[in-house]
């Protein structure tokens, strides 16, 4: 079948943006001020993903293995994998299809421009059902990152969508007493499950929209005060000490961290300057707990660097100029040229006679090799009983990354052998 096109807008502060502007009021005036960043593979394969979800709710378009589907920057191919993810999804939805639930949008776009908020304020729920027994209103987020846990409880992101559907609503045909926002996140195991809710009763999403109007007018407040500020020094010194707050959950996947002076600011205190951070070579400085706080400071200025190389060049890729770097095409490995295997063998053969044993290297699939031929569920069902998950080494994550099983020290190991 033709190629599909996969594609999603967003508004001035978007429901995805939501806790990134919720957490750092200047957010939204450094991203419509710098080069955004290129949309990454992952993200990419999130929208593709998305898009095969859609077409397995509204059954007007097939979804079959290997249809190609294209975002703003990637191709993909529908595997295993993809249509594994978007099922866990659409199981899920149907399951509450039965028990009472009905569709009522797929993929609905929303705004609050009736709040008189001064931003324009929208998003694109991906799912919503509606209760009219209970007088329930669900809003199912298909997240297919396998990085970032994404919590439930007190999402920013899912109460705007609730919220952003409910004001859509006629309240008086479809009345509703208590919202239901669901993470569906197929990729990534949590404490909780995969599948996770918070419940609120409309009056406590009223109350947290008080809150959501304090947050938009901050922001407001930093966008306006941004383009004065920008031009002067000292002004825009006061402008980030006011409204930029960095952190964890704000400047991950934030695609104004690369330009953000507070980062910069923050780094260039870890890396040294002015006497920064690292100061002392004492032995104290190895200490557990010095040790520790070296790696928090790292951990920041590793982040920055990344992000600020990135911005630099996306800003080359569009054609601006550095004096001392130069955008230079990155070489793959060789390969040989040819439509398919068979034409390149052909090509091949007719310069040197070579056997199948010298043009082609033969071993076994990998498990998830074989689970992209036959899927996930097959090969859990029939092989899962002689697949392992050797551990290969350690990592040192922090406490709040993807939960992992924790790794034995040395001094642990001999004591057990012993």
């Amino acid at each position: 079948m033709p190629k599909q096109r996969a594609k999603r807008t967003h508004a001035q502060w978007s429901a995805s943006a939501t806790a990134r502007n919720w957490l750092c009021p200047g957010n939204l005036a450094l991203a419509f001020d710098i080069v955004a960043p290129p949309e990454s593979k992952p993200a990419a394969w999130g929208t593709a993903c998305h898009e095969v979800a859609e077409r397995l709710l509204k059954l007007d378009v097939p979804v079959d293995i290997g249809d190609e589907i294209e975002t703003d920057r990637h191709i993909f191919y529908i595997d295993q994998e993809m249509l594994d993810c978007a099922n866990v999804y659409f199981d899920y939805i149907h399951s509450r299809m039965t028990e009472g639930f009905d569709l009522h949008a797929v993929e609905q776009k929303f705004d609050l421009a009736d709040l008189g908020l001064p931003m324009e304020i929208g998003g694109t729920a991906d799912c919503v059902l509606y209760s009219p027994v209970e007088k329930g209103l669900e809003i199912v987020d298909l997240k297919t990152g396998k990085g970032k846990m994404v919590e439930a409880t007190n999402n920013a992101q899912g109460r705007l969508y609730a919220l952003g559907v409910l004001v859509s609503l006629n309240l008086k045909s479809m009345p509703v007493k208590w919202v239901q926002t669901t993470i569906v996140q197929p990729r990534l195991p949590h404490r909780d499950g995969i599948i996770r809710s918070e419940t609120l009763h409309v009056s406590e999403l009223m109350d947290w929209t008080i809150d959501l109007d304090v947050k938009v007018r901050d922001a407001a407040d930093a966008l306006m005060s941004y383009a004065t500020a920008k031009g002067n020094t000292v002004v825009m010194d006061e402008w980030a000490e006011t409204f930029l707050e960095p952190g964890e959950e704000q400047c991950t996947f934030g695609p104004a961290a690369g330009g953000c002076p507070a980062l910069r600011k923050r780094a260039l205190e870890i890396a040294g300057e002015d006497e920064g951070t690292f100061k002392s070579n004492v032995f104290a400085i190895n200490s557990i707990e010095a040790v520790e706080a070296d790696l928090d400071m790292l951990e920041h200025l590793e982040s920055w660097v990344r992000d600020r190389r990135a911005l630099a060049h996306e800003m080359a890729s569009r054609g601006m100029k550095f004096d001392h770097w130069t955008l230079v095409e990155k070489i793959g490995h060789r390969k040989f040229v040819g439509k398919d295997t068979g034409e390149i063998v052909t090509s091949i053969r007719d310069r040197i006679p070579l056997s199948d044993e010298q043009l082609f290297d033969r071993k076994l699939k990998s498990p998830a090799g074989i689970e992209r031929e036959i899927g996930r569920h097959a090969v859990e069902e029939h092989l899962g009983d002689i697949i392992i998950r050797p551990v290969t080494g350690t990592d040192l994550i922090r406490n709040s990354n993807a939960e992992r099983t924790p790794a034995l020290s040395v001094a642990d190991r001999l004591f057990q052998e012993n």
